[in-house]
């Protein structure tokens, strides 16, 4: 948040303020409040000290908050390797891919854990990876699991949320791409066209999300 701070008000502003909106599903308005009651700049430098002491002095227990997309992406992947009914469906749809990279991965190294291995147990699996950086997510999916996506139903809800989020993300992400480059040439009314699509592609992505609730 206090990168956003530092960037220039204005439409680089609410186009990041509108990205971390989605990305934590906290209202805009909201967070550019929050935006206001960061400390200045003058006290930055300071508070960034204090934060570094602390942190060396205290673990970090703050909860990391997932988008609905992907809270149904961790969801759908554990429902996928305790439940073979859904494992089948998933794969039945040779076009699906997760939305975001490392839980792609770990589908795909699924996919050859089970050429071998009749169930699913997850500290085999997790040797079976190898990539200590997807080890540590798989770990984190095993104490997020809630088993909430024990029936197809509710793995089709996901899939469909999944599928249907995919273009968009996408798109977002290279328009994304392409206002930073606007902005390092200073091409201000490049990034105010992408800002206006950014914004509504956001929108878009919105609706969708509460369409699936």
């Amino acid at each position: 948040m206090q990168q956003i701070a530092n960037t220039k008000p204005g439409v680089t502003q609410d186009v990041y303020l509108k990205e971390l909106s989605a990305d934590v599903d906290l209202p805009f308005d909201s967070l550019r409040k929050q935006l206001g009651n960061l400390p200045d700049q003058s006290r930055k430098n300071h508070s960034s000290k204090l934060h570094n002491q602390h942190s060396q002095q205290a673990p970090q227990l703050a909860e990391r908050h997932y988008s609905r997309i992907e809270n149904a992406e961790r969801h759908l992947l554990m429902a996928m390797f305790y439940n073979s009914s859904v494992w089948d469906q998933v794969v039945a749809n040779p076009t699906f891919n997760f939305i975001h990279d490392q839980y792609q991965q770990l589908y795909l190294f699924a996919q050859e854990y089970f050429r071998t291995h009749a169930r699913y147990q997850s500290a085999e699996f997790s040797d079976f990876v190898k990539e200590p950086k997807l080890q540590s997510v798989l770990a984190e999916l095993e104490i997020d699991n809630d088993e909430q996506l024990d029936n197809e139903e509710a793995a089709t809800d996901c899939v469909k949320m999944i599928t249907e989020s995919a273009p968009l993300v996408s798109k977002i992400n290279q328009l994304k791409q392409e206002f930073d480059s606007a902005g390092q040439i200073g091409d201000e009314l490049q990034q105010l066209k992408l800002a206006s699509e950014l914004i509504r592609l956001h929108r878009q992505l919105d609706q969708l999300r509460t369409s699936n609730d």
